[in-house]
Formats: C-alpha cells, structure tokens, sequence
C-alpha cells in the first residue's frame, strides 16, 4: 500500500503547469451595485439538474472533480458519489483517535481526487480516495486551521488559520509532509478571548488552475499557484468600510453598538472566465453582486435578492452556493423540486418548453433515495 501512496503522490507531483499573469485589476463592488438583473439567462447559457443519492442529513459542501462528487452533510461526514449522482461510499470517523475526527471546518480533495484532507482545528488530516473508500494517510499537527485548499495540479495546501496571540502567519501554503512552502505574514491580530464568527473566515476558491484567497481584513486576492509562493490578484475594493481587528475587539467586548454584519463583508467570492461574483453583507444587509470582466460592468439581483429567476428551465429560483471550474452550483431538496414543479409558477412559466419537460420527467424518476438536487449552471463565456 505504501509503494502505491508514493507512485501516486509522484504522478500527481509530476504534473506541473505553468502560472498563469497576474492581473492587480481593482473591483469596486462597494460604489457599484451595478444595474439589475432577474433572470438567470442574462448571465447564463444552461442550467441542469442531477439527483444525488445523499445518505446523510442533507448537503453542507460540494467538492467536484472529473467523476466524482463528494460531498460534505450535516452528519460531519464526505460521502463520494460518480457523476450520475449514485452513493458510492463515506468517510465517517468521528472520534479522537489519530485517524478520526471530531468535527470538520474545512475539506478538500486534489484535483484528480485521489487526496482527501479535511481541517480539525488541531491537526489537518489527509487520507487516500483508494476508489472503494477512503484509507487514513497521515495527521499534520497545525494549530486553529479554519480553512484549506488543495492548490489545482498539485498537492500542496493552503490553510487560512485563526490568528489571535502569537500565531505568526495566518495563511501558510505546505506540502503534504507538513514542510512550509510559503506564507503570508499576520498583520492583524486579534485578542486570544476571540470568539469565532462567520465574519472571519477567510475565502478560498480556485479558477484557471490556480487558488486564490481573501483574508476578511484585506481587500486583496492573493494567489497560490503552481510555483509554490503567494502573490498578490486583485483588489476587491471596501472604502475602507470592512471590518479590523479593532472593530472585532469592540463589538464582541461589547463596547460597541454596532455588530459585524453593520461593515461591509464580502462573504463568498467567485470567478469563472467572465465573471466575478459576490456574496456581500453591508448594514445588515445580504446582495449578490457580479462583475462582467467582458464588458466591464457591474450587476446585482433585482430587488436586493439573493436569487434569480430561472427563467430557462422554469425551475427553482438560483444563488450561486459553490463555483468550480466555470460553472456555479446550488442545492435543493427532492421535495422543494417536486412541489416546485407542481405548482402555478412552474406551469405558468415563459421558460422553454423542451426545458420545462426536461425538468418535469427528472421530477418524474425521483425516488426516496435521491435526496438532494443539484443545480449546475454554465455562464456565458
């Protein structure tokens, strides 16, 4: 078994690409709700729908490579699925022994999905995806890893860590022997009584073979490629109106009124090959807003939604959940399609025809065992 884990890691290590330029282009969704948009085929040219066979208690992540879904549930569990959506096997260890763990903050898989490593807040855990299940590798003692990804191509990971007291970096890119490869420096403390808060994680996504992250103190995207450093991307420009470390201090000391969803956060960050897209939070406020690299605009929902109107298949209203490659995904329940499509709204549609009678016989075939469906949705080139 040993011999076979270094063939694969080799293969793996050996198939190198080269970086892609690095535009530091400056995106201002702060100042630029951008126009409105409602219906899904403004930015969209397909939409599909695919059952999958979720043991578990419903889809909390998706990870997605060439044949493979696998998905994290409520259950704390990475169940992996073929691309027809048929249950293949899990990975279900909880415990405190060396190869289980107790929750799971964060996952990934490589890109050709042979790798899986998953966040514990004490210690990364990687395992192998043998093509029957997955056989406990190897544990790497890290402290308060919050956030990991596989870099596209390769093995190596970039973990984003809490980062009160004394903890030097707060984003360390490492091989899976636990050597440092690169890191970004921490210049933003926070005090050891932090408590957590969705408000800061930092954002993590991959588009055109290379990873990028976002810190939630810095409005600026960094890279993680395949030379192995961290570069500077893109500047998602706030006005200065995200939170600091001060501001965290104040509000959960309570010494200020205001709370971290009053400063404006982008939450999710997307890309594909034309657009920019963001989940953002300002003033208690929730927005989706895109960029159009292709004509150089900027758009939002209509109405301040968080979604959009499939208007090509007549089927569920849409948010991007999860972007991988060049397509955006969402999840619904078997249940919430069925009685979708039962409804006036589905049948009073302008969608198109031949589409609506594509969703209509999905809805058809579902049985008990399809549990959740999920939305894939190819943008405009």
């Amino acid at each position: 078994m040993k011999k076979e884990i270094i063939i694969i890691l080799i293969l793996i290590c050996g198939c190198k690409q080269r970086p892609g330029t690095v535009n530091l282009n400056r995106i201002d969704f702060y100042a630029n709700p951008g126009s409105e948009i409602s219906n899904l085929s403004e930015i969209a040219t397909e939409i599909e729908y695919i059952p999958l066979q979720i043991m578990g208690s419903g889809i909390s992540e998706i990870r997605i490579t060439d044949d493979r879904y696998f998905v994290k549930n409520y259950s704390e569990e990475i169940e992996c699925l073929d691309k027809n959506g048929r249950f293949l096997y899990k990975l279900s260890k909880k415990g405190n022994a060396s190869d289980e763990y107790g929750s799971i903050p964060s996952y990934d898989v490589n890109s050709g999905g042979q790798l899986l490593a998953l966040s514990t807040y004490k210690a990364i855990k990687i395992y192998e995806n043998d093509g029957t299940g997955f056989v406990f590798l190897k544990s790497v003692d890290i402290t308060n890893p919050v956030t990991l990804s596989f870099v596209p191509g390769k093995i190596n990971l970039l973990l984003s860590c809490i980062n009160p007291g004394n903890i030097p970096f707060v984003d360390i890119l490492i091989n899976p022997e636990g050597d440092t490869l690169a890191t970004r420096p921490n210049g933003n403390r926070l005090k050891k009584d932090l408590r957590p808060s969705i408000f800061l994680r930092g954002i993590q996504y991959k588009y055109d073979q290379s990873l990028f992250f976002k810190e939630p103190f810095n409005d600026t995207v960094y890279t993680a490629g395949m030379s192995d450093n961290i570069s500077p991307y893109l500047v998602i420009d706030s006005h200065g109106k995200q939170i600091t470390p001060g501001i965290v201090d104040r509000t959960q000391s309570g010494k200020s009124k205001k709370k971290l969803w009053d400063y404006f956060n982008i939450m999710t960050f997307a890309e594909t090959s034309r657009y920019m897209i963001a989940l953002i939070i300002y003033r208690k406020s929730e927005s989706v807003r895109i960029y159009d690299k292709a004509l150089s605009k900027y758009f939002s929902f209509s109405n301040s939604s968080l979604y959009i109107k499939d208007n090509i298949n007549g089927g569920v209203d849409f948010t991007p959940k999860y972007c991988d490659g060049n397509k955006l995904y969402y999840w619904i329940s078997a249940s919430e399609l069925i009685d979708h499509v039962a409804g006036g709204g589905f049948k009073n549609s302008e969608a198109i025809p031949e589409r609506k009678a594509y969703l209509r016989k999905i809805t058809d075939s579902l049985q008990d065992t399809d549990s959740q469906i999920l939305i894939v949705v190819t943008p405009k080139e």
